[in-house]
């Protein structure tokens, strides 16, 4: 996997932060960007680390999975 470089706040962010796959910043912040770029240059444990905590993650993520999930949610509130 590939560790995720994230300049954007909210559920996204979240999710990236919630599975340890990436290195958050400041939205439009160069100086921070930077350094997150450096840190993964500099630290190969790191860039593998959350590169395999993304690729862990991303499994969760089928679509045709979440659909299923999704639809069985429906259907519950729809019968009560």
């Amino acid at each position: 996997g590939i560790p995720i470089l994230m300049g954007v706040r909210g559920e996204a962010l979240d999710i990236v932060e919630q599975a340890g796959a990436g290195i958050a910043f400041e939205p439009e912040n160069s100086i921070q960007l930077a350094g997150a770029i450096r840190h993964l240059r500099d630290n190969p444990f790191a860039r593998e680390s959350l590169g395999n905590a993304g690729r862990t993650a991303a499994r969760g993520f089928d679509r045709g999975r979440l659909a299923k999930l999704m639809l069985q949610k429906i259907e519950q509130v729809g019968n009560q």
